[in-house]
């Protein structure tokens, strides 16, 4: 079992050898830390803290081969892997484990706009947890195939899945929500989570191509982030903020304000940040 990484953009890899036989199925990057690396497969489940320098075996009692693996965007330290026994759910960045419910599972999802909500692909189907993988519900109305490969999501919009035998499906996580945004009614935006502990997510819809900027402010009203989005298309965006001013250093707990400008529309929504 095995991981190589590239610094060049494929050009030449290095290879991390983590057991003497076996393979690797699944790989996630911590999404606030990046030289955090967790490699799933058979046997067991890896986890690095320094981008590969070294590796630990973390597998505890995950029991059978990890065929994927989740992380909270928001609480990294919470983390799903799927495995043929079922979902195992650590909340504390992979020390120690617990089994979360289903049995053959092939993958695993966390919504990024609700992370409480956990997807998993299993041999009968799908099913959704609404508590972080506390409790379960079938959700398989109008797969034709069963047996789940994999698990996709855009985020707000569909889940997809793929199937063994029958394609690819989509379900629609929000019923109506493209009518609703031809209204015209104006430009909206929201931030989640609030209050957020580093990673916050600012959502907006476009209602045609649109020139788009967004910057943060401290309660003060001192201007400390900008992203220039340059021109974007009709639909659905969202720019993510890690908490850090343009400098790159990370900002204090407090009350933050957010300014969407697009074209000459502005709007203006509150960041709560608790570290």
């Amino acid at each position: 079992m095995s991981v190589s990484k590239t610094t060049n953009n494929g050009s030449t890899w290095t290879r991390y050898s983590l057991a003497a036989s076996g393979y690797t199925y699944a790989l996630a990057v911590d999404p606030l830390n990046s030289n955090i690396v967790f490699a799933g497969g058979n046997p067991g489940l890896y986890r690095t803290a320094n981008s590969g320098g070294s590796w630990s075996n973390i597998t505890g009692s995950i029991t059978d081969f990890v065929y994927d693996i989740a992380i909270d965007p928001v609480s990294t330290n919470i983390i799903y892997v799927a495995t043929p026994d079922g979902v195992f759910k650590s909340t504390d960045n992979g020390a120690t484990w617990a089994y979360n419910g289903c049995t053959g599972v092939s993958s695993v999802l966390v919504d990024p706009d609700n992370p409480s909500m956990i997807y998993a692909g299993t041999n009968s189907g799908i099913y959704k947890s609404t508590s972080g993988g506390g409790s379960w519900i079938m959700m398989n109305d109008s797969l034709t195939d069963n047996h789940v490969t994999s698990l996709g999501i855009d985020p707000g919009n569909y889940i997809y899945c793929g199937t063994e035998d029958a394609g690819m499906f989509r379900w629609a996580l929000d019923v109506g929500i493209d009518a609703s945004h031809e209204t015209g009614i104006g430009l909206k935006s929201s931030a989640y989570p609030t209050p957020a502990h580093g990673l916050v997510c600012i959502r907006y819809y476009l209602d045609k191509q649109s020139a788009v900027s967004i910057k943060i402010y401290d309660i003060t009203g001192r201007e400390i982030k900008i992203f220039d989005n340059g021109l974007q298309n009709i639909g659905k965006h969202e720019t993510w903020w890690h908490g850090r001013d343009d400098s790159g250093d990370q900002v204090t707990s407090g009350i933050y304000y957010y300014r969407l400008s697009v074209n000459t529309m502005n709007t203006v929504g509150k960041i709560i940040l608790q570290r």
